[in-house]
């Protein structure tokens, strides 16, 4: 399945999540600035160190770029409803990786919603027999 070039994909993706955010941006700052009774929130500086940038750029690549780039790119040997169902275990992940570093109790509610998740992905996988390609 051809879906276009990858690069022109990811620079639109990257675009619109990028126009998206700073629309949200520019709509939500001023109800932010009303209820904030703190100026320094609310204040607009680019007097970072250098070091500060880097960690963005380095945050940034690590939790949107890299990410996003694997997810396109991933659509090349797979079809995009076989991706969504691949990525139904995400909370799960999520819960395990918050309770091993940041020490976050998993609790009862968060054991059976992390069941229920696997058993409809289950559920799903099983009802299509050649979800992953074997090539």
């Amino acid at each position: 399945m051809d879906i276009g070039s990858t690069p022109s994909i990811i620079a639109c993706s990257i675009n619109c999540i990028t126009a998206f955010s700073v629309i949200w941006l520019m709509l939500l700052w001023p109800v932010f600035y009303y209820f904030s009774p703190y100026a320094i929130k609310t204040s607009i500086s680019v007097n970072l160190p250098i070091v500060f940038l880097l960690y963005l750029v380095v945050y940034a690549s690590i939790g949107g770029v890299i990410p996003h780039l694997l997810f396109y790119r991933g659509f090349k040997k797979i079809e995009a409803s076989v991706a969504g169902i691949l990525l139904l275990p995400e909370p799960i992940s999520a819960s395990i990786l918050a309770a091993l570093f940041l020490d976050q109790p998993i609790g009862l509610d968060i054991m059976v919603g992390g069941a229920l998740i696997l058993l409809s992905n289950y559920f799903v996988i099983s009802a299509r027999p050649n979800i992953i390609p074997t090539r």
